[in-house]
């Protein structure tokens, strides 16, 4: 009775370990490249068979904890395509979505996405300043 006993707390204990370690896996993102665009940050991150490119406004900060390249974090990413403009309180929504392509962040920067890449989407972070991670 005592193995079968150890043997039970030992299964339900490796199984709640995996499923944490599932569970963190499925909310961290690896940065694959950062690149630069006028006042913009665009960063490329990679989540399982899923791209990403996240858009971020420059900003200096000096002690930070700043994203690196090849590394993971847990963005919170929010959807460019699913958050139309806002204009006098009405939603601005395209009538086909494969019909936007790039998106204007300011007077000098255009943004596109990549589907030949497998990038459909601009992403912003909510816990992300510049290239600072909250």
């Amino acid at each position: 009775m005592g193995k079968i006993l150890i043997t039970i707390i030992i299964f339900v204990s490796i199984s709640c370990n995996s499923s944490k370690k599932l569970l963190e896996n499925e909310l961290n993102y690896k940065v694959e490249k950062i690149e630069s665009l006028n006042n913009w940050n665009i960063i490329y991150l990679n989540r399982g068979n899923s791209k990403y490119k996240l858009v971020s406004l420059k900003k200096e900060n000096r002690e930070c904890n700043k994203i690196k390249v090849g590394k993971t974090y847990s963005f919170i990413l929010h959807s460019r395509g699913e958050n139309p403009p806002v204009i006098n309180g009405i939603k601005l929504k395209p009538i086909n979505y494969l019909d936007i392509n790039c998106y204007s962040y300011d007077s000098e920067t255009e943004i596109c996405i990549d589907p030949e890449k497998g990038i459909n989407d601009l992403y912003s972070a909510e816990n992300l300043n510049g290239l600072c991670i909250n």
